[in-house]
C-alpha cells in the first residue's frame, strides 16, 4: 500500500470466494494469477481508501472485479472477509 510515511502500512486479509460449484476448478487453476492481480492492486492503494466500512465494501467490490477478470467467464457470487487487518 502506498503511503507518504517512512513505514509502509500492513494489510492481512483472509477471504472466502463464493462461486458456482462448476467454477471452483477454474479458480483453483488460476490461483497464482489471482493472487498476483490482487497484490498488484493492493500495492497501488492508499491506506485511507481501505479503512472503515466504506473502504471494506470498496475493497470487496474491487476484489470481485479482479477475480472475475482472471477467471472469466466464471462469475464470483460474493467475497466474505474472514479477517481484515490494517496496521
Amino acid at each position: 500500500m502506498k503511503t507518504n510515511e517512512c513505514r509502509a502500512p500492513f494489510i492481512r486479509a483472509t477471504v472466502d470466494v463464493q462461486l458456482a460449484p462448476g467454477d471452483v476448478d477454474r479458480l483453483i487453476e488460476a490461483q497464482d494469477q489471482v493472487m498476483d492481480a490482487i497484490l498488484t492492486h493492493l500495492r497501488g492503494q492508499e491506506r485511507q481508501h481501505v479503512v472503515g466500512k466504506a473502504g471494506s465494501e470498496r475493497l470487496r467490490f474491487e476484489l470481485v472485479q479482479i477475480i472475475e477478470n482472471v477467471i472469466q467467464p466464471a462469475k464470483v457470487q460474493t467475497i466474505l472477509f474472514k479477517e481484515l487487518v490494517l496496521q
